[in-house]
């Protein structure tokens, strides 16, 4: 979880609790959050862990009732998890859902049905399913709002660090990144694309998708190495992708810059990594 994120998380609070709230209830307000990663790390990385953290203080100091409920990565699941939620008599007043692998379009038509209202973090829903579903308070209601940071740009910034980092050749970049079907991961390839479109002697040599998870970019890693000898920068789309690929570079001894895109503490403090924390 990168520093903009942790703004995000945090600023939810703010957003979903509006003055006077606890105040003109009995209770405090309570949010159930869908979130999309794994309850106890393994493989993929720490960020949907840290990110119910951060929701958790942000709960915490606005006098919010918070209820987690992890996916494990098993995005019909975590539709399965808003159907449930959706027929609560029950109902949470605030809903707090990611469009992981597509999946926002159905869980806000199955939270339609909610008095719940319902933000949209981390993935922005994507432009054919704003075309279906309409914007924020059109065709669903309770869809209140959508918060995201602008992860484009920030492996845009990414690629341009690396490319201004010492060496005389043209970059002739490897890209790891998401899995397809999760825009971030597809906006964070657009980001380098558009930067690599400005310098004159940049080549791609290949983007390939991954599951976000160490083990799946590290033997990637090591296919792409031997496929292109003469790389010299490698990006991924998170830590645990770029750790995994940190991992096979320094395996094969292969003189190539690793760079990618988060802030947890564990890929901070691996100096030989240049990472770049996403900001709008």
């Amino acid at each position: 979880m990168n520093r903009r994120e942790a703004v995000l998380a945090c600023s939810l609070g703010a957003l979903l609790c509006p003055t006077g709230f606890a105040r003109a209830t009995a209770r405090p307000p309570r949010v159930v959050f869908l979130n999309p990663g794994e309850a106890k790390e393994r493989g993929t990385g720490q960020h949907w862990q840290l990110v119910s953290q951060f929701m958790t203080i942000a709960a915490k100091t606005f006098d919010m009732q918070l209820e987690v409920l992890y996916a494990e990565r098993d995005h019909l699941l975590m539709m399965r998890q808003a159907d449930e939620v959706a027929r609560r008599i029950d109902a949470p007043d605030y809903m707090v859902i990611v469009n992981e692998k597509m999946a926002a379009l159905q869980m806000l038509r199955s939270l339609a049905h909610s008095p719940a209202k319902v933000m949209v973090i981390h993935n922005d829903p994507t432009a054919r399913q704003r075309r279906e579903a309409g914007n924020e308070r059109q065709q669903i209601p309770n869809w209140i709002g959508t918060v995201t940071s602008n992860a484009t740009r920030g492996a845009y910034r990414l690629m341009e660090y690396l490319c201004q980092r010492p060496g005389g050749d043209g970059p002739r970049v490897i890209g790891i990144t998401g899995d397809a079907n999760t825009p971030v991961s597809l906006e964070r390839a657009a980001g380098v694309d558009a930067y690599l479109s400005r310098v004159p002697d940049a080549r791609t040599c290949q983007l390939v998708f991954s599951d976000w998870s160490y083990a799946d970019s590290e033997e990637k890693t090591r296919v792409l190495l031997a496929r292109y000898p003469d790389a010299n920068l490698l990006w991924a789309a998170d830590d645990s992708m770029t750790l995994g690929a940190l991992s096979a570079v320094n395996e094969r001894g292969a003189r190539v810059l690793v760079g990618g895109v988060g802030a947890l503490q564990g890929a901070l403090d691996c100096d030989a990594v240049c990472y770049n924390a996403i900001s709008a």
